[in-house]
């Protein structure tokens, strides 16, 4: 299974939470997951976007669910790979990104 951004997250939701260990439900087991430019601790891009969100009255669900608090709490429920092996590719290096200094794609940094 090949994701990219938050697609990472929806399948390592998939795999953790509704993929069977045994193959049960008629779909191929998933063996491995590559994931492109993941935020697996989340944006500091999407914690800047979503106060400015909210100070404009909006609400923007996608942005929400990668704040790294979020991801925090997403990644503390959905830890079963069931045997799946991970692998990640980070996007071009940039040395600064939003509210940090750490080398990054320009919305995920490496580390995540």
């Amino acid at each position: 299974l090949v994701a990219h951004s938050m697609g990472g997250l929806i399948s390592r939701y998939y795999i953790s939470q509704i993929m069977p260990r045994d193959g049960g439900d008629f779909r191929p087991p998933v063996s491995r997951l590559i994931m492109l430019g993941t935020p697996n601790q989340g944006s500091p891009c999407a914690d800047v976007m979503q106060f400015a969100f909210e100070m404009a009255g909006k609400n923007v669900e996608a942005i929400r669910q990668l704040q790294t608090d979020y991801v925090a709490g997403f990644n503390r429920v959905n830890a079963d790979r069931k045997g799946v092996k991970f692998s990640v590719l980070a996007g071009e290096p940039l040395p600064t990104m939003c509210k940090t200094v750490v080398w990054n794609d320009g919305v995920v940094s490496v580390p995540s």
